[in-house]
């Protein structure tokens, strides 16, 4: 059976759409997560938002490293087999 080759210019490079569903999940879950955290670590007057941007940039970087290194092994997986 032939092979089909991987959709291009697509969002998700042919992972499927549970991986970019997972990954717009995962980040709005760190966004709420931060402000959270941000609020409750505020004083009265002010909120942290250094804090709660700083939380939300190690969730960001950390999911985005995730998904790069899963794209990169699918990639060479394809690679691979062809």
């Amino acid at each position: 059976m032939a092979r089909l080759p991987a959709h291009r210019g697509c969002l998700d490079r042919g992972e499927g759409a549970l991986s970019v569903t997972r990954f717009l999940l995962s980040i709005a879950f760190f966004a709420v997560l931060a402000i959270t955290v941000g609020f409750l670590l505020s004083g009265r007057d002010s909120f942290d938002w250094v804090l709660a941007l700083g939380l939300f940039a190690v969730a960001l970087a950390g999911e985005g490293l995730r998904l790069w290194l899963r794209r990169g092994r699918a990639r060479s997986r394809q690679s691979s087999a062809t």
